[in-house]
């Protein structure tokens, strides 16, 4: 079980003073605070403190994209209809 990690206040004070510092697990970017690499709050356009509720460690994996084997099969089948085409109508 992992154990409980402590949210460096000097990270905080530069946080709420927009500035960016890192210390152990604690980062600061100045626009949103990190702990152990997960955001637990950000700074929206009008300046305010937003505080993350749901924090999700998992990202989840966007389906590869096949476009490939589509795009030969169409591309065979044009083929195979032109050369028809070809043979029946060009000679």
């Amino acid at each position: 079980m992992p154990g409980i990690t402590e949210l460096n206040p000097i990270v905080i004070r530069h946080f709420l003073d927009g500035k960016p510092l890192a210390i152990g697990a604690s980062l600061s970017t100045g626009d949103c605070l990190y702990i152990n690499n997960i955001a637990i709050a950000y700074r929206n356009a009008r300046g305010e403190i937003i505080r993350i509720k749901k924090v999700s460690q998992s990202v989840e994996p966007s389906p590869p994209i096949d476009n490939g084997g589509f795009f030969l099969s169409a591309l065979i089948t044009i083929l195979v209809i032109g050369g028809l085409f070809y043979l029946i109508f060009g000679a």
